[in-house]
C-alpha cells in the first residue's frame, strides 16, 4: 500500500500566533508523512495543536497566525513558502480538501445544497450547465444522499446533521482532491450516524483512491478508519505506528494515558 516516497512531508514545522503582547509557538519542530492510498490518524487532547497543524496545509491560519519555519512539501512543492491566495487555490480543495467537524458552517446556509456541490465541479472538473448538475448528483447518491435529483434544491437547514455532513463531503469530492483532510468530522453526529459516517468514508477512501488524513481526540473512532496513527502532545507528535502497535504496544507515558481513558 505504501510507497517510499511520502505524497506529504511535514519537516520541523513551526507555527507561531500573535496574542495580544506575546507571541506563542503552537506547533514546535513537527515532522510527518503520509502516504499515498493510507489513512493516517492524527489524535490528541483538545490543544494539542491538530487543527492549526491541518489549517496550515490548506492555507487557512488566522490572521494572527503564521509558520515560522520548517517545510510542507507536495508533489515537490514546498506549499509552506506559499504567500498569496492565488497560489493556494491551485492546492486548496483540488489537491488537499478538507471535511470539517461542525457541517453547518462549512456549507451556506443562503444556498442549495445542489448548487454548492455543482459549484465546486465547475471550478474543479471544468464542468458547466447540464454535465455539472450530472455529476452533482451522482455525488450526492455516492455519499448517501437518496433522490438528490428531488432534494437538490434543498438548504442546508433543511437536513439533519448527519446528511449536512454528507453533503460537505460531496463537496470535497467534487474537487477531486488527492488527500480528504477529515477535522474531528463525527463530533457533532450521535454514535449510529457516526458509525454510517465512518463507513462511508472508508468506502469512499478506495471508490475515490483517496489518501486520508483524520483528526480525532476519539481513539475509538481511529481504531475504525485509520492505518496508521500519530499521536500529538503540546504541538509535536511524540510517537508514530500502526494502529495494532499503539493500541496494544503504546511506548509514550502520553499515549499510554490516552488509551486508559477509553471505556
Amino acid at each position: 500500500m505504501r510507497e517510499k516516497k511520502p505524497l506529504l512531508s511535514i519537516e520541523d514545522l513551526v507555527i507561531k500566533f500573535q496574542l495580544k503582547d506575546q507571541i506563542v509557538e503552537v506547533i514546535k519542530g513537527l515532522s510527518l508523512n503520509l502516504y499515498k492510498g493510507e489513512s493516517l490518524a492524527i489524535v490528541g487532547e483538545s490543544g494539542a495543536g491538530k487543527s492549526v497543524l491541518v489549517k496550515s496545509l490548506i492555507g487557512v491560519l488566522d490572521k494572527n497566525g503564521w509558520i515560522d519555519a520548517g517545510k510542507i512539501l507536495y508533489k515537490g512543492m514546498d506549499i509552506a513558502k506559499f504567500k498569496s491566495e492565488d497560489e493556494w487555490l491551485k492546492i486548496r480543495g483540488k489537491e488537499i480538501a478538507m471535511v470539517f467537524q461542525e457541517p453547518m458552517t462549512a456549507l451556506n446556509p443562503l444556498r442549495t445544497i445542489g448548487s454548492q456541490v455543482e459549484e465546486a465541479i465547475v471550478l474543479h472538473q471544468g464542468l458547466r450547465g447540464r454535465e455539472a448538475r450530472k455529476e452533482a448528483i451522482r455525488i450526492l447518491e455516492d455519499v448517501g444522499i437518496k433522490d438528490a435529483d428531488k432534494l437538490y434544491k434543498r438548504y442546508p437547514h433543511e437536513f439533519s446533521g448527519g446528511m449536512r455532513q454528507r453533503v460537505v463531503i460531496a463537496i470535497a469530492l467534487a474537487c477531486k482532491p488527492q488527500i480528504l483532510i477529515c477535522d474531528e468530522p463525527t463530533t457533532a453526529l450521535d454514535v449510529t450516524i457516526q458509525a454510517q459516517i465512518l463507513k462511508l468514508l472508508n468506502r469512499l477512501q478506495e471508490e475515490y483512491n483517496l489518501t486520508i488524513l483524520y483528526i480525532s481526540h476519539d481513539l475509538g473512532v481511529v481504531a475504525k478508519v485509520a492505518h496508521r496513527v500519530a499521536v500529538m502532545y503540546k504541538g509535536k507528535i511524540i510517537e508514530v505506528g500502526n494502529v495494532k502497535d499503539i493500541f496494544y504496544r503504546p511506548k509514550d507515558p502520553y499515549t499510554i494515558s490516552l488509551l486508559s481513558k477509553l471505556p
